[in-house]
């Protein structure tokens, strides 16, 4: 079924991603954990991470939680996060389990974490999610701008828009809320002949060339900008 299918597609993505994630400029796991100290949430007796993925959050809150908990439903995301994660005190737990899986267990816990996660879609969820927990802490991305790629690929970004739905059902039902932005803006080179690669399957030649024109001049590198928001729900 599409649940396997999804699976898979996480297994194969997850070398990858764990690269991506390692690589990237952004310091909002370091940025999280010194904002969560600052406001007493940190530290804490044990922290549930939902939809741990390759375990970006791990190291930098580690220091702060006497156990770890990292759920995941991809078998090569967890192989991943164990890979990255230096843990001599064993206080990190990994579990295989689905969001449903999670959400069905009547165990509640002190604070619940989960970002950028996929699977959270449905009001029922959110709710399931609020009431496991003493505190809940959702992060997403809420905004991407980003001046070379972005303009010329079909993107609706229908997820960024998930963390305002999340706010609508706990306004609904009358669950209060706070949220902290976390903003960044990074730079990158980037080469023309890469550019025109990468665009190569999707858009006719002449009208490529005259993009990479446009974008590069004479020159072989151009800028690329971009701005990255992060919004932290925290229930």
């Amino acid at each position: 079924g599409s649940m396997s299918e999804e699976q898979e597609f996480w297994d194969d993505f997850a070398a990858e991603y764990a690269e991506i994630q390692q690589e990237s400029q952004l310091t909002i796991a370091e940025d999280l954990a010194t904002f969560l100290k600052t406001n007493g949430i940190l530290p804490i007796s044990s922290f549930v991470d939902l939809a741990a993925g390759s375990g970006r959050y791990i190291p930098a809150i580690l220091p702060d939680t006497k156990r770890y908990l990292a759920i995941d439903f991809s078998v090569e995301m967890l192989k991943a996060a164990r890979r990255y994660v230096k843990d001599p005190q064993q206080k990190v737990d990994f579990r295989l389990q689905t969001q449903a899986e999670f959400l069905a267990d009547k165990t509640t816990y002190p604070l619940i974490f989960t970002a950028m996660n996929p699977a959270l879609t449905e009001k029922d969820q959110l709710i399931s999610l609020v009431e496991k927990s003493r505190r809940l802490l959702i992060l997403r991305i809420v905004r991407t701008k980003e001046n070379i790629f972005q303009p010329l690929e079909q993107n609706d970004h229908k997820d960024e828009k998930l963390l305002s739905v999340y706010k609508k059902w706990l306004l609904e039902e009358q669950i209060r809320f706070s949220t902290h932005l976390f903003s960044y803006a990074y730079e990158e080179i980037i080469d023309r002949e890469f550019f025109y690669r990468y665009f190569q399957q999707d858009i006719p030649q002449s009208e490529l060339l005259q993009l990479s024109r446009s974008l590069f001049g004479e020159k072989k590198k151009a800028i690329s900008k971009t701005e990255i928001d992060y919004e932290l729900l925290i229930v």
